[in-house]
């Protein structure tokens, strides 16, 4: 009715003063969203494309974060565990916070939490994922908690899958050295059709062991150089130095 539309304008119009009554608004500033798409501000996001991934080769996810400085948790040949003990768990730290039992860096797989696993401690291992099933990864390496949680106190690190991949990829790599060999191989195949698709992706990395007195710079024996020997030799029930 014609009173309806009345008292609705009045009430609109009282609205609309008190809001200009409390003053303008001149910016928001937005530290911390989950929001796809949408970064906070001041953080500046890391990523490693899957062309860059091609270019370098890469074959492990430890070969993969190994072009982001802020990431450390693994040997300079980009393989071997970090903080877990024996078995062999890579575990990634965003500025090396975070103990042996601990990661302040929070792994997640297209924007979502991993399980946990290890043997001495509990710790999320990327290695999971093929690489040659990622589309890109990006690193935030700085805190994120009002956001992410307390395991984002040192930054996050997604890893973004490929998406509607058609076909099918084949990769070979194989390395020859000193009493040292590599090979590698990999697959990936998709489909993808109206309302859905599918990815298949498998990898498989070899490294071999270095014994000790392979490299001369690492021998015990220095004697042909006119040095000393430091061998160690363990028996029972002594033990005697060279």
């Amino acid at each position: 009715s014609a009173a309806s539309a009345i008292a609705a304008a009045l009430i609109a119009s009282g609205a609309a003063h008190a809001q200009g009554s409390s003053g303008t608004v001149e910016q928001v500033v937005v530290t911390g969203t989950s929001i796809r798409g949408v970064a906070p501000v001041g953080s500046n996001v890391i990523s490693v494309n899957r062309e860059e991934i091609e270019k370098i080769g890469a074959q492990s996810m430890a070969e993969v974060l190994r072009t982001v400085p802020a990431v450390t948790g693994f040997g300079n040949t980009g393989q071997g565990s970090f903080g877990t003990g024996g078995e062999g768990v890579f575990a990634p730290t965003i500025h090396s916070l975070g103990a042996s039992a601990s990661n302040g860096t929070l792994i997640l797989i297209d924007g979502h939490r991993l399980p946990l696993t290890g043997v001495n401690h509990n710790l999320v291992d990327p290695s999971v994922i093929a690489p040659n099933a990622l589309e890109r990864v990006e690193v935030l390496p700085e805190g994120a908690s009002s956001t992410y949680g307390s395991d984002a106190v040192a930054g996050v690190l997604n890893f973004i899958t490929r998406r509607r991949f058609n076909g099918l990829d084949l990769t070979a790599q194989a390395g020859l050295g000193d009493q040292y060999k590599t090979a590698n191989f990999g697959f990936v195949g998709g489909r993808t059709w109206e309302t859905g698709s599918a990815l298949l992706a498998y990898n498989y990395s070899f490294r071999s062991s270095i014994p000790g007195d392979a490299r001369d710079f690492n021998r015990a024996d220095l004697r042909d150089e006119g040095g000393g020997t430091f061998q160690t030799f363990f028996c029972g029930p002594a033990t005697f130095q060279g």
